[in-house]
């Protein structure tokens, strides 16, 4: 058996997916918020959405989904296939600052992730998103 059914049959029994008989209006419903968010500005936020969406969509492409128990920390155990653990923490850690408005100190290191996780997931959007972070850095945003 694969580290990731494992994964999938821990996480199901967790309450934290739940599989699905008919995953094509979910998939639906998934790709118009992506596009929603690829119309506004590639922020750290937005490109935290769409890394969400896209590991939403891959999921129901194996009839499964995250539920509502604990969304992000299901997203976290599943990006653990593609980077360390405290990285992906350090990552969503840094996503609930920013929408709670507190200061941080190391966001660069959390932007390196969110890059190198959307690299692994859709070229299109690490490459939206490594354009916003070039300009932030120049002063242009």
């Amino acid at each position: 058996m694969s580290h990731a059914n494992t994964q999938y049959k821990q996480l199901l029994k967790q309450g934290q997916l739940q599989a699905i008989n008919d995953c094509r209006g979910l998939i639906a419903q998934e790709q118009r918020s992506l596009q929603r968010l690829r119309q506004k500005p590639a922020s750290f936020l937005n490109m935290y959405d769409r890394l969400f969406r896209h590991v939403c969509l891959q999921l129901l492409a194996q009839g499964l989904a995250i539920t509502q128990h604990q969304p992000h920390q299901t997203l976290q155990a599943l990006l653990r296939t593609y980077l360390d653990q405290n990285e992906i923490k350090h990552l969503v850690l840094v996503r609930h600052a920013i929408k709670h408005g507190e200061r941080l100190a190391d966001i660069a290191r959390a932007e390196s992730v969110l890059l190198q996780l959307l690299q692994c997931l859709n070229a299109e959007d690490a490459q939206a998103y490594e354009r916003h972070v070039r300009a932030q850095s120049c002063g242009i945003v």
